[in-house]
């Protein structure tokens, strides 16, 4: 083992390969979490008598605003001189597009879920819990991946997992709960 826990001398554990490095850096960022999280803010939020179509047009057009506003975030923050290094406004949009695409990743798999409910394929309640259920599961996920990562042991990643997903949860239900 070559982790700082293992060896006590904290050094810096074995890199991951470069492909999955990229993967984990697109998929595992604040910005898919709180994609994820508003998405499903929204659905619970709603009125309890809003069907699945409108629940995914809301959940969809959140999580564009929260993209657009973060992609316009980065590039003001990004454009400009810093440390010596100039950034045009082309490389600055560039990299605002690339670093928020996390937001839109995010709650791809709960949107997956609501669009089934909206549609037909499937009993609409199924859906919303489906899409509830599934936004948890990627919090989970993202908690479990962020873990390993940092190569630390099954047992505790998994509760660092659990613990992500349970953060996700509590937030979700304070924000529908302010929102109501």
């Amino acid at each position: 083992m070559t982790d700082a826990a293992a060896d006590g001398q904290g050094t810096v554990a074995d890199p991951i390969p470069a492909r999955r490095g990229r993967l984990h850096h697109r998929f595992v960022t604040p910005e898919a979490i709180y994609g994820t999280i508003l998405f499903c803010a929204v659905l619970t939020a709603a009125e309890d008598d809003a069907d699945d179509f409108h629940l995914m047009v809301n959940g969809l057009l959140a999580s564009l605003v929260l993209w657009f506003a973060h992609v316009v975030a980065m590039t003001v923050a990004r454009h400009g001189s810093r440390d010596g290094r100039e950034t045009g406004i082309r490389a600055a949009v560039t990299e605002g597009l690339h670093h928020s695409t996390g937001v839109l990743i995010g709650p791809a798999i709960p949107l997956f879920f609501l669009v089934f409910g909206a549609f037909g394929v499937v009993d609409e309640d199924v859906a919303y819990w489906l899409s509830i259920g599934s936004g948890v599961a990627v919090l989970v996920v993202l908690g479990i991946l962020s873990c390993r990562e940092r190569r630390v042991p099954w047992p505790l990643s998994l509760a660092g997992g659990l613990a992500a997903g349970a953060a996700g949860f509590l937030a979700v239900v304070i924000k529908a709960t302010l929102l109501e």
